[in-house]
């Protein structure tokens, strides 16, 4: 096989990675907005391990730049689900905030949602920080400037 064939293979076997991913979070998704969070988490957990790759391999530049926002997407839902579940787990909504921005630096819902787990552990510098950089991102957002508005009157 040629070196464009195998080229051509790896990168429609991403892409099939990428679409049934897309599935899991259409999926979660629906199960998230029927309130029935833990069903929605399943959903996006099995999306991120579509995407996952071997330790010893890695996603070409062209790959990542398809994965990254899907797999950002579920990490962030994860973390909504985490937030809005019966069973609130402070550092796993914020590891899952965090490998989100690792995937989109410029994520706001990441930032928004980190800000939310820090605020809930009373973590309010970080949680400061984090509306801060969000807001930097999307000053128009009004959510977020309500939330700083609220961790300022709160942290007096």
């Amino acid at each position: 096989m040629s070196e464009r064939m195998a080229a051509a293979k790896d990168e429609s076997f991403v892409a099939v990675k990428v679409q049934l991913a897309a599935r899991w979070k259409d999926m979660g998704n629906a199960s998230f907005k029927a309130k029935e969070f833990r069903r929605a988490m399943a959903h996006y957990e099995q999306g991120l391990r579509l995407l996952e790759v071997p330790p010893s391999c890695t996603y070409s530049p062209d790959e990542l730049a398809s994965v990254g926002p899907v797999a950002a997407t579920l990490h962030v839902n994860i973390a909504a689900c985490l937030l809005n579940g019966a069973t609130f787990q402070n550092r796993a909504c914020v590891d899952h905030c965090t490998k989100a921005i690792q995937y989109d630096p410029l994520n706001v819902k990441a930032r928004y949602r980190r800000s939310q787990a820090y605020m809930k552990d009373k973590e309010f510098t970080l949680a400061k920080q984090d509306l801060a950089d969000a807001l930097r991102m999307d000053p128009s957002n009004g959510t977020l400037r309500a939330c700083i508005v609220i961790l300022v009157v709160n942290t007096l």
